[in-house]
């Protein structure tokens, strides 16, 4: 045979195409979207709606985009891989920028999704075997170019993306501790208050998970004495800083004297992250307990609160260093209204002093450094000319100056670091409490992920409320199915006693026991199926894959079969 009697027909990159839809099989989205979210009987594709979603969540999570007008040429060219897993021929029209459109709007309906998400959360423990023992809870913001109308999703309000100017969403959610997996997914307008969030979030938890004997952890937002008692009342527990509107500063400041008179006997908290490494000193604190009540849906309640008073030997410096950084520039932007430049309106002792007040109440410094004013007075002689007779004028110049009380700011720092955490739960001890907050940024990284490159939440480009809701359901759908890709690896990792090798592309030699999801996916970049045409038949060639690709696909639990039915002739679905 002559290379004149081949012809290269197409080369299709895959990469990491058929593990997504290996894994998205493996709970039965598609299924459960259909039941919950049935359509309409002009639904006429070769793919059912919650096979639609499944294909579309494929291509955002391999290639981090979610624009609807990319989607249908994408699958045009990976037809084969589409097919080969779903089983059946596709149309890429099925995945038009309508199409999905329409999928957007379905997936915003609020009480299928409610029913869909708890549905999910139960096949997907019982699937992964996970065990349900701790909730975080958070809130984050996304903006939009569109403009804010009156009763709209879109507000102006506080963005914590630092865009205030634009209108705004606000997410709530719940994840699965150490996961970051997303329990629940809300979406209300952007200029609503976080605390009113968490009850109904937890409810929503509680509905997937069932109540009793799970800790619910949260910033101080959700140290509210409403979502404390809810919780208490649910039998649930909750672990989360009580800040000033929760607690008297007089009793804050109690709870740290007694822990600076007895600071011996303090109980110290440390990290090690293995045997070889040193111990590193966390905290320092104690425990106390007081006795609650309050009222939920009118039936009064009483529980006993534990108090950990805890001061974090970082946290302590970085107050004081930040305090030191106000005072500073309290004092220089008040020097400034010293300088004298032409066209500068000379204030008054009443406006220099409201002026330098007003510098101290912003930098929250009005305690800790005094105001002095000086007054020179200057006589100048003013000489008879023509119509004007000689005199003596009077000029007042008046200097403000600043004075440190040192007496003030040591009181001040001598409270820096310390934080006081609440919680219901009697048999929490102060090491697990302080090491199962600082574990917060867990859910903090799952928002980054879904506000990230992966995701791409932000901005958002669409127009139809229904259809920004319909998206960041989808995108939360894709962060699960990251979440879960992740820990099966880890997981099965941790049971081998091994760890992964060759996973980083530029230090091949480095091993990793805990890979994230962005690297396993990258693990299966530049895989390729060739289409030749011999003697005027075709033939697909699957490129080989590598030993790192290989292990990857037995710790996901994933045959090599997804990538070795691309080089059939025949389209057969693939065993999973």
């Amino acid at each position: 045979m002559t290379n004149e009697n081949i012809r290269l027909v197409k080369v299709e990159r895959i990469d990491d195409l058929p593990v997504l839809l290996g894994v998205l099989r493996r709970v039965g989205i598609a299924e459960l979207l259909d039941e919950f979210f049935p359509t309409h009987h002009n639904w006429h594709a070769s793919l059912s709606f919650g096979q639609v979603v499944e294909g579309w969540m494929a291509y955002i999570l391999s290639h981090g985009d979610h624009r609807l007008n990319k989607v249908e040429a994408f699958v045009a060219h990976h037809l084969s891989v589409y097919e080969a897993s779903f089983g059946r021929a596709v149309r890429s029209l099925d995945f038009s920028d309508d199409r999905l459109a329409d999928v957007l709007e379905r997936l915003a309906k609020e009480a299928s999704w409610r029913e869909f998400e708890s549905a999910l959360n139960q096949k997907t423990i019982r699937v992964y075997d996970l065990a349900v023992e701790r909730v975080r809870l958070d809130s984050t913001t996304t903006y939009s170019y569109q403009a804010v109308s009156e009763e709209g999703l879109l507000q102006l309000g506080f963005s914590k993306d630092r865009r205030p100017d634009l209108g705004q969403v606000k997410i709530s959610l719940a994840s699965l501790d150490p996961l970051g997996m997303p329990l629940m997914t809300a979406v209300v307008s952007g200029q609503s208050a976080d605390e009113p969030l968490y009850v109904p979030a937890i409810k929503r938890v509680q509905e997937s998970v069932g109540r009793g004997g799970k800790l619910y952890l949260g910033d101080a937002k959700m140290g509210t004495l409403a979502t404390r008692a809810f919780v208490a009342a649910s039998r649930d527990f909750y672990l989360c800083p009580l800040s000033g509107s929760q607690m008297a500063q007089t009793l804050f400041e109690a709870l740290v004297d007694r822990a600076l008179l007895e600071e011996d006997s303090l109980e110290e908290v440390f990290k090690q992250a293995s045997k070889e490494d040193e111990k590193e000193l966390l905290a320092v604190g104690y425990k106390t307990t007081r006795e609650m009540r309050s009222a939920v849906a009118g039936q009064a309640i009483e529980w006993e609160e534990r108090l950990y008073v805890v001061r974090s030997e970082s946290y302590a410096e970085a107050e004081k260093k930040r305090l030191e950084k106000r005072l500073l520039r309290a004092r220089e932007e008040i020097e400034k209204l010293n300088e004298r430049r032409q066209g500068k309106k000379r204030l008054s002792e009443i406006e220099l002093t409201e002026a330098a007040q007003a510098v101290l109440r912003r930098h929250q410094c009005a305690q800790l450094l005094e105001i002095e004013l000086e007054v020179k007075e200057r006589t100048t002689a003013i000489r008879k000319y023509k119509g004007r007779v000689a005199e003596e004028r009077i000029e007042r110049e008046v200097k403000v100056s600043v004075e440190r009380d040192e007496q003030a700011i040591e009181g001040k720092k001598r409270y820096s670091g310390w934080r006081v955490y609440g919680s219901n739960k009697k048999d929490l001890e102060l090491r697990e409490a302080v090491l199962s907050y600082r574990e917060q940024y867990q859910i903090e990284h799952s928002i980054s992920r879904l506000k990230g490159r992966r995701l791409g939440l932000q901005p958002i480009y669409l127009q139809k409320e229904e259809r920004i809701t319909g998206l960041i359901h989808l995108l939360t759908l894709c962060l699960r199915e990251l979440t879960l890709l992740e820990f099966v690896v880890r997981r099965e990792l941790a049971n081998e006693g091994e760890k992964l090798k060759g996973i980083y592309s530029s230090q091949r030699g480095r091993q990793t026991g805990s890979p994230s999801a962005e690297l396993i996916l990258e693990a299966f970049r530049g895989i390729s199926v060739t289409t030749v045409e011999v003697e005027g038949k075709q033939k697909r060639l699957l490129s080989e894959l590598n030993e790192v690709q290989q292990r990857l696909l037995r710790l996901l639990n994933l045959p090599k079969s997804i990538y070795e039915f691309l080089s059939s002739d025949f389209i057969n679905p693939v065993p999973l």
